[in-house]
């Protein structure tokens, strides 16, 4: 974990997800050396987002030195239940 802000782990049935506030950010490497294809899956849901306030899934293919957006869930998406993809 990085970041401000606070995180905590939540599980209902077979589903575990994280809650992150402020600027938390969950960050996990991928070594795919050798691979020729990976898919990676982000999905978001928001919760009492404000003006302004957005959550942001992000994938580096150098290591972290530039990072694209690959998903954005902003004010007025945010309902707590609707997984963004």
């Amino acid at each position: 974990m990085e970041g401000r802000g606070d995180y905590m782990l939540t599980h209902y049935g077979t589903n575990y997800s994280f809650r992150l506030t402020n600027r938390k950010a969950a960050v996990y490497e991928v070594t795919a050396h050798g691979l020729s294809r990976l898919g990676i899956g982000i999905e978001v849901a928001a919760d009492q987002l404000e003006p302004g306030d957005r959550c942001v899934g992000e994938v580096s293919l150098d290591g972290g030195k530039r990072w694209e957006s690959v998903i954005s869930v902003e004010d007025g998406m945010d309902d707590g239940v609707t997984m963004h993809q």
